[in-house]
């Protein structure tokens, strides 16, 4: 009878006692490491050969490889019969997996030797390790398993870093783009009054602001690839850390832990610096200066260039013909004002809630919704001042539409 129980708890594979038992879903039981072994052999099957996940006993087919889980009661079940198999044999010596032995003597592992960082059997102990500080696996697994924890810590505290930086890195992206059609909205809306003759260095201009957006999104590409190779090498860390606490044998434990590699410093982030005012001050200066040419000092219409008599030198091409307003009567006045022309910055601290100041603070903007920009002496008005201040005498400033402002100057008195 005894013989015939041993039989129904025999893995059908390696034709021994159960070793970690599972249980496939069509109901049949073997050893975890005989059906995975089974099962790797079968993917690795050159082709033409039978391949996918069968039960080896019933031949039922699985469409994906199941989850194998230990069945504890037969786990339990087994145990109590090796135990009977091991009183039934006296005093003979038991059968020991490979595993389990040194691998110098052959004999059963029985403590950890901590000054070699190795398991030993009781050979060792006599002859190699006298002297040296012997401990209980459980001891030993107690104090690398406050190590693994801590470094489990550390990982998922860098992935919540990571993750944050990547959302940072998102908002950088949005920045980015939205600066930058801003920007070429501004720049193309400027050379539309200069009309087909300044095409040209229209064009190149908004390459040049493309090309930075383009070099300022490389760099936030590069740190985006830098953080996700980080954040896949933690999450590998993760697996195995976890994989390797939840490994109920001690002696595995102890053998795997130094096979699992300790995290390394990530790698430093590439700055991302995308400055639109260093873009574009270049370009608002050439195209002031050429509308002031154009509308202010050349007033009335440019007539077109007549063509050179025959024989008396070569043909220009007709240029276009710039329509501009007629000048206000103040403009002589202006032009001499803005001689002494100053730029301005906006003081974000006293600005109104309902007033958004650019990223350099060169222009104020109506919002409908409020900003809450913290405790400060702010103005109820929709009224803003500038950072820098003047002496006695007469300033004014202009504005763009009746939505955006720039400074010109600061009022005095």
């Amino acid at each position: 009878m005894a013989s015939l129980i041993s039989q129904k708890l025999e893995c059908p594979i390696c034709l021994d006692l159960f070793r970690v038992p599972v249980t496939l879903p069509c109901g049949h039981n073997f050893c975890k490491r005989c059906i995975s072994d089974h099962w790797h052999k079968r993917e690795r099957a050159p082709a033409g050969a039978e391949t996918g996940y069968t039960c080896p006993q019933c031949r039922r087919d699985f469409e994906q490889c199941p989850e194998l889980e230990k069945n504890v009661t037969l786990y339990n079940v087994v145990e109590l019969a090796r135990d009977g198999d091991a009183r039934g044999a006296g005093t003979g010596r038991c059968e020991v997996a490979p595993g389990e032995l040194c691998p110098q003597h052959g004999r059963p592992l029985e403590l950890y030797c901590e000054d070699e960082r190795r398991c030993i059997c009781c050979v060792c102990i006599v002859r190699q390790c006298q002297g040296h500080r012997l401990v209980l696996f459980e001891k030993e697994r107690s104090k690398k398993q406050i190590i693994l924890k801590e470094s489990l810590e550390k990982a998922q505290e860098e992935s919540e870093g990571i993750e944050r930086a990547m959302r940072e890195l998102e908002e950088q992206t949005r920045s980015i783009k939205d600066s930058s059609e801003e920007l070429k909205s501004q720049i193309q809306s400027k050379f539309a009054h200069l009309k087909e003759a300044l095409e040209d260095f229209q064009r190149q201009s908004v390459a040049r602001i493309e090309q930075q957006q383009v070099v300022a999104l490389g760099r936030v590409e590069e740190n985006w690839s830098l953080l996700k190779d980080r954040l896949d090498v933690l999450g590998q860390h993760r697996e195995r850390a976890q994989s390797l606490l939840a490994c109920p044998d001690h002696r595995t434990f102890l053998q795997e832990f130094p096979l699992l590699p300790p995290l390394e410093s990530p790698e430093a982030l590439v700055p991302v610096e995308f400055d639109v005012a260093h873009v574009i001050k270049p370009i608002s200066d050439i195209l002031t200066s050429i509308s002031r040419l154009l509308l202010e000092d050349l007033p009335g219409s440019v007539a077109p260039k007549a063509p050179s008599p025959a024989g008396q030198g070569p043909v220009h091409p007709q240029e276009p013909a710039v329509k501009v307003m007629t000048p206000l009567p103040k403009c002589q006045l202006r032009a001499e004002l803005l001689k002494d022309h100053r730029n301005l910055t906006f003081d974000p601290k006293t600005a109104n809630k309902y007033l958004e100041l650019s990223r350099g603070a060169r222009k104020a903007k109506h919002i409908p919704c409020a900003l809450c920009r913290g405790q400060g002496p702010h103005f109820e008005p929709w009224q803003v001042l500038c950072t820098q201040g003047y002496g006695p005498g007469h300033h004014y400033w202009e504005h763009c539409d009746k939505e955006t402002w720039f400074p010109m100057a600061l009022p005095q008195g």
